[in-house]
């Protein structure tokens, strides 16, 4: 494991040479308030890490709904994962302290579904904000030649990330593994990452990233949940990392919003970049070049202009590939957010349930979903919703009055004996709107809660695509997975 104090020391050192503002602001993870990814009082406290995901657990449904069933593949993947994670916190500590996986099991299955779909493997991966290397772990995996560099700056994070990437060069016979962190104390020169041989793992401090990262190397950046939550010059480092680093038929992978807001003066202590990425990147002829919300976070993949992603992405018809020409992340989130809309509208359209319904004067025969569409009058109903009203058999519309005025104990009786399924606001004021609902209908829970960018909230009884039963509890190790038939 890596000894703190040398960490500190090197890090220092390498703020010591920058200027005194540039230094304050460097070299960390200023979102993290409490300091969680600096400090840990025991190598158990670092597993936490490896399941630093259950962060996201407001959204963990909609994570889920989006992946739906898992192939048999990703089946034995996670298997792999978990026990190559419980081997991990075993190494952390006797005391069998384990952490809940899943989340961060969902994250990585998402994250390399979209990979894999612009990159064939073996191939070479940078890692730019690598939390509990994850992403190193998933290319371990998939493919023991696959190249991996893993860069970072906090305390905690970099000293899971060592013990994680030493962990995985037991796996083998010969040592494929090193960290420059390791050389630079002992005075030792280091590797050329552009000569490594397959399957060679590099764990690289931010702060040695600028001279070690080589020109057009990588297949994949990866950079997940980090872009927005660093300082101006952490972010400027990163973005220089993909302009150097990414290879001419590349990709940068980066799942988050595009767009920070309330950037400055974060908790009273750091502002944050703020700075648009889009423009940044367009400046540097890396393009988006697919873009959408799914499994509850924006994802948009980066090209170089003329790059064969690029030239497929201008000849593609499929909405997810045309922001080629979109300048600015609002304008992303924008046509994303509708475009999520209509996916959502589509489900429910073609959703083929077999239920027990109030038919609301529609044939029981040709009732597959109920829905409740609150917000007519509105905007949003007339763009979003009243294109595919016809798709929706049975129906109940609903204005805002009816939830905010003097009528809610009327609505509230024919809601409740209408029992939708899934309800669909479209309003400026949908918050309240969602209130209302939940004291209407205090014995029904919509647990499938869906909202992006527009003022339209989709709520969902139960899952339509079938989430995983992978997912039905917690994992804390192989125990947790249901055995194979």
């Amino acid at each position: 494991m890596i000894d703190s104090q040398i960490f500190r020391t090197s890090r220092e050192a390498a703020r010591c040479k920058i200027p005194v503002e540039v230094a304050r602001n460097s070299f960390g993870y200023y979102i993290d308030i409490p300091n969680g990814w600096e400090t840990y009082r025991s190598p158990e406290e670092l597993i936490g890490f490896l399941g630093i995901h259950n962060t996201h657990a407001a959204r963990f449904l909609e994570i889920i709904e989006d992946l739906g069933p898992l192939t048999e593949e990703e089946h034995d993947w996670v298997r792999r994962y978990v026990s190559f994670y419980s081997g991990v916190a075993r190494l952390l500590s006797s005391t069998g302290t384990r952490v809940d996986l899943k989340g961060d099991v969902a994250e990585t299955l998402f994250d390399w579904r979209t990979i894999l779909k612009f990159t064939e493997l073996p191939c070479r991966v940078l890692d730019y904000g690598a939390g509990c290397a994850r992403q190193g772990t998933s290319a371990f995996l998939r493919n023991k030649d696959n190249i991996y560099t893993a860069v970072d700056s906090t305390l905690a994070g970099y000293t899971v990330q060592n013990l994680v990437l030493s962990y995985i060069d037991t796996f083998g016979t010969e040592s494929t593994f090193v960290d420059f962190l390791d050389l630079e104390m002992a005075g030792k020169p280091f590797p050329e990452i552009s000569k490594a041989k397959p399957g060679s793992r590099f764990h690289v401090p931010a702060w040695l990233a600028e001279a070690n990262i080589p020109e057009k190397f990588f297949d994949v950046i990866i950079c997940a949940h980090v872009h927005n939550e660093l300082s101006g010059p952490d972010f400027l480092r990163y973005i220089w990392a993909v302009e150097k680093g990414l290879a001419p038929n590349g990709i940068a992978y980066v799942r988050s919003e595009l767009t920070a807001q309330d950037t400055r003066d974060y908790f009273d202590t750091v502002d944050l970049h703020g700075l648009d990425i889009v423009s940044i990147f367009r400046e540097k002829d890396i393009v988006p070049i697919y873009s959408k919300y799914e499994s509850a976070y924006l994802t948009t993949v980066f090209a170089r202009k003329g790059s064969s992603h690029y030239k497929h992405a201008i000849k593609s018809k499929a909405v997810e590939h045309s922001f080629t020409d979109i300048k600015t992340g609002p304008d992303i989130s924008h046509h994303a957010g509708g475009h999520s809309i209509e996916r959502n509208l589509q489900l429910i359209s073609s959703a083929k349930k077999k239920t027990a319904l109030v038919c609301n004067g529609t044939d029981a025969a040709k009732t597959f979903l109920k829905i409740a569409l609150i917000g007519k009058g509105v905007d949003f109903f007339n763009r979003f919703l009243k294109p595919v009203i016809s798709l929706i058999r049975n129906k109940g519309i609903y204005s805002e009055e009816d939830f905010l005025g003097d009528k809610k104990d009327e609505t509230g009786k024919k809601l409740s004996a209408f029992d939708p399924d899934v309800i669909v606001i479209a309003s400026q004021q949908l918050f309240a709107i969602e209130e209302e609902i939940k004291k209407m209908l205090p014995d029904r829970e919509f647990p499938l809660r869906r909202h992006y960018w527009y003022p339209v909230l989709f709520l969902y009884k139960e899952s339509v695509n079938g989430a995983d039963k992978i997912f039905d509890k917690p994992i804390f190790g192989p125990e947790d997975l249901p055995s194979v038939s």
